[in-house]
């Protein structure tokens, strides 16, 4: 029987009668992930629930029957929205998921994990600059634009540096209702006996009662905390917010606790802004850091040392890097002089996939093969290479089968928006989308598009969504729609922002939009939702026209009685006059 990797989504094969009833654990060959597969109902294997393997089968539960060691869930790597640990979790983690020697020496848009740390240079001065910083304010932003290494930065560089100094982290990587995230995570891995209490349980005793119990100094890190503003609502905000305050100015908190907060750039002037609002003196009190791109010196560091690292037979030639790799890449990045960590990634991993792919009798015999100009010029320099990245990706799975590539590029547009930003879906919203298409094909597209680097996986089993990788690749998108399926688009997410609209403040449609939805939108593709919401609309706006045609009438016999009065009066005195 086939089961799949919740972490990779190989498909593996298992034999259902070396399955029991208590459930088998099963690594992964690919990935080296340990799940767990049980038994259903109709005597089908499942991999839904996550297993928590232990080399050691007696080491400690908690009175729920859980593990301590949430750094076995499947979601600890890279895509549960929150997580935390120590030194001791960290290596743990490494022992679990051990740095793949096996792995390519450039990650294309993807983040460097804790299990990255090796390989992951040309950050050291930062990391270092960035540390005593950290312990030295209550709160730190560092503030760069999007692909500047943020995450990388936090989860494979300050994380570890800070833990071997003896601190716990708290990392927010996603955000609904950051308390309840911080109350679930705690109760759920750590036994902490707290229930919530909704709006009024206080995030500083949360903390308070996190750091006793660890006996730590703790250091919480908001990562891409643009989300927090994109994901919640402003009372919200402003709620948390408040929280957040009152944790700066409580006694034991500001000793013992300090905050990270890590934004884009363009959502620095909003967090200034709101926060300000309610903690006046809070731009002036915090720590700040704008991460810039690489130096010259930090992109040729990040360019040779891993591969010199992981693979010794491929060579990049350090003249052609000096001379021509990274003036090509400093003009095509954001900055004068500097490089754009995800362009270097990009061009970068291309060229080593193609020397692989080029050069594969020569490196399987053993023979030293470079990367050099030879490469370079074949792929037409570093902007061709970015420019057509997404479709070069989709080649590389894609061969003569254009239904295949419709359904990667039908499943890709699904999550980018019609502004140009990108967007979550499940497989429930590609399956209406794709209602020909059968759910293992679809899952078979989705862990094609996640191996060549185009989307990424968050949350797990039945809550797990797919988004891209990275907003370039949004840009790029963009470009694959014409004039006809970008206005469908547009009515689309027009019809979401008046659904979510109606559902929080009763608004209703417009004339113009239920003209647009009429038009572009087939009534085969609306939800029960949706249709209730146009037939409400269009009831009022019936009702507002009679009424509106009911005032012109009344307006007009107001009018026409005026005027008669007014002819009456002239007759009147004419009379008079006579």
């Amino acid at each position: 029987m086939i089961i799949t990797c919740p972490k990779c989504s190989t498909y593996l094969k298992c034999a259902p009668d070396k399955v029991d009833s208590k459930g088998k654990k099963v690594r992964c060959p690919k990935c080296k992930f340990i799940f767990g597969i049980k038994r259903t109902e109709n005597d089908q294997l499942s991999n839904e629930l996550p297993f928590y393997p232990f080399k050691n089968s007696n080491q400690a539960l908690n009175a729920k029957g859980q593990n301590y060691k949430r750094v076995l869930d499947p979601s600890f790597m890279n895509d549960a929205p929150l997580i935390s640990g120590n030194q001791k979790t960290i290596r743990e983690f490494l022992d679990l998921y051990p740095p793949d020697n096996q792995r390519k020496p450039f990650i294309g848009l993807d983040s460097f994990r804790m299990n990255d740390q090796d390989y992951f240079f040309g950050r050291k001065a930062i990391i270092e600059r960035l540390s005593g910083k950290i312990l030295s304010h209550k709160t730190i932003i560092i503030n760069g634009q999007s692909g500047s290494g943020k995450t990388s930065l936090i989860e494979a560089g300050l994380i570890p540096r800070l833990c071997t100094s003896g601190y716990t982290f708290i990392l927010y990587r996603d955000y609904s209702d950051p308390i309840k995230q911080l109350l679930d995570y705690f109760n759920k891995y750590e036994g902490l006996t707290l229930k919530s209490q909704g709006a009024n349980f206080p995030l500083s005793g949360i903390i308070r009662k996190i750091s006793r119990m660890k006996k730590n100094r703790l250091i919480i890190f908001f990562d891409q905390f643009e989300k927090f503003f994109l994901n919640e609502s402003p009372d919200k905000r402003n709620q948390f917010i408040h929280e957040i305050k009152a944790c700066l100015e409580s006694g034991i908190i500001k000793e013992d606790t300090h905050f990270v907060i890590s934004i884009r750039q363009k959502y620095f002037g909003q967090l200034i802004t709101e926060f300000e609002s309610i903690i006046p003196m809070f731009f002036h009190m915090s720590g700040r850091y704008n991460l810039l791109p690489f130096s010259s010196a930090e992109a040729k560091e990040v360019i040779l040392k891993p591969i010199r690292m992981l693979n010794p037979q491929i060579q990049m030639d350090k003249a052609f890097v000096t001379s021509r790799l990274i003036p090509d890449l400093m003009k095509i990045s954001s900055m004068n002089n500097r490089i754009d960590p995800y362009i270097l990634q990009i061009v970068c991993s291309v060229l080593y996939n193609m020397v692989v792919k080029r050069f594969w009798p020569d490196i399987h015999s053993g023979n030293e093969v470079h990367i050099d100009y030879s490469v370079y010029k074949i792929l037409e320099g570093a902007k061709s290479i970015l420019d057509n990245y997404p479709e070069n990706q989709l080649e590389e799975i894609v061969t003569y089968d254009q239904n295949q590539l419709h359904i990667l590029q039908t499943i890709i547009k699904q999550m980018v928006h019609s502004t140009g930003t990108y967007q979550s879906i499940t497989i429930s919203n590609i399956s209406k989308i794709l209602p020909n298409v059968s759910s293992q094909t679809i899952e078979q597209a989705l862990y094609q598009l996640r191996q060549c680097q185009l989307i990424k996986l968050q949350g797990y089993g039945q809550n797990a969504t797919y988004s891209i990788i990275h907003e370039v690749i949004a840009d790029k998108v963009m470009n694959w729609y014409d004039e006809r399926e970008m206005q469908r688009m547009r009515v689309h997410n027009m019809l979401k922002r008046g659904l979510l609209l109606w559902k929080r403040q009763n608004q209703l449609l417009e004339e113009s939009e239920l003209k647009l939805i009429q038009q572009w939108m087939p009534k085969s593709s609306l939800s029960k939702d949706a249709e209730r919401l146009i037939l409400e609309s269009t009831k009022y706006l019936d009702n507002q026209s009679m009424e509106n045609k009911r005032q012109i009438d009344n307006e007009a016999l107001v009018e026409k009685i005026k005027y008669i009065s007014i002819i009456i009066l002239i007759i009147f005195i004419i009379i008079l006059i006579k």
